[in-house]
Order: structure tokens, then C-alpha cells, then sequence
């Protein structure tokens, strides 16, 4: 493993991505120690049930509905998001080898990211994906729509 100086959330790890996906990342994070940038490493594989914790946050549910009552984290509802099909990642700046939370990859690090096969979710409002962008999150540009990646893997990516 190359991309040794990177650092990873406890319980995080590149072997929980689908195989093809996680070349690109793999080749991605080589490419970016070798320049210099270093990231750690915060979310690749999700379950619903995590999904669910982080799509709550900020909200309240009132019966079968969800309230927002904060800031919110994400729109994905549990079964919406990349990460729990494998083919997502999202990373932040090591800076004096601690995770920096406010301050974006630098775009070098994005266009090392787009050469490897990956799309940015800093791009999704400029091209009307989003309401927002998704600045540490990273995902596989040959990815198949969500509703194809629900009818495939009905539960979720599960790791062999």
C-alpha cells in the first residue's frame, strides 16, 4: 500500500468499496501522496443504518415525515446515497497530520480525483445535481443511477 501517509476514521478502510471502484480511489490517493497532498480518509461504506443517523441530523421526524429543524448534513435519505453501495468516499485535508473539517481539498487534489474516474460533489450545484455541493465527497463516474444501484443491491453494498 502506497498511500501509506494518509490517515483513516477508525473503522474506515478502501476494502469496503466495490473492487473497481476502489482501484480508482487507490490510484487517486497514490497520486496525491506522490504530489504532496495527504487526506484523511471519513466515510467509504455506509449502512442504512448510518445513512439514516446522518440524514436525521437536523431534522425531526413528525409521523411519517421529515421536518427540518437545523442544519442539515445531506438530502440522501436511507437507500439514496452512494456510500452504501460501495462506490463513494468522502475526504478532508490533513493539515499537520489532523483532519481540517472547514477548509476544502485543494483543486489540484479534485483533478487528480476526475483523471482516476471519480466525480466531486463540489461540482453538483454547477451542473443541477444538487442543492448544494458536497465539497469532501467523492464518488465513481461510471456509477449506475441510485434506483439501479437499489434494484441490484436491495440492501446495500455487502463486502464478500
Amino acid at each position: 500500500m502506497a498511500y501509506d501517509k494518509h490517515r483513516f476514521k477508525t473503522g474506515t478502510t478502501l476494502t469496503s468499496l466495490q473492487p473497481s471502484f476502489r482501484k480508482k480511489v487507490e490510484t487517486w490517493l497514490n497520486w496525491c501522496q506522490a504530489e504532496g497532498f495527504l487526506l484523511f480518509i471519513d466515510f467509504t461504506l455506509r449502512t442504512r443504518a448510518e445513512q439514516l443517523e446522518i440524514y436525521s441530523r437536523g431534522r425531526r421526524k413528525v409521523g411519517p415525515i421529515w421536518v427540518k429543524v437545523g442544519r442539515t448534513v445531506t438530502d440522501a435519505k436511507p437507500g439514496s446515497s452512494y456510500h452504501e453501495y460501495g462506490l463513494a468516499i468522502d475526504v478532508y485535508r490533513l493539515v499537520g497530520g489532523q483532519p481540517d473539517f472547514n477548509t476544502p481539498v485543494q483543486q489540484r487534489v479534485v483533478d487528480l480525483a476526475k483523471k482516476a474516474g471519480m466525480t466531486w460533489g463540489g461540482d453538483w450545484m454547477r451542473l443541477g445535481k444538487a442543492k448544494f455541493n458536497d465539497r469532501p465527497h467523492f464518488d465513481d463516474a461510471e456509477k449506475p443511477p441510485i434506483r439501479e444501484c437499489r434494484r441490484i443491491w436491495p440492501d446495500g453494498w455487502k463486502v464478500a
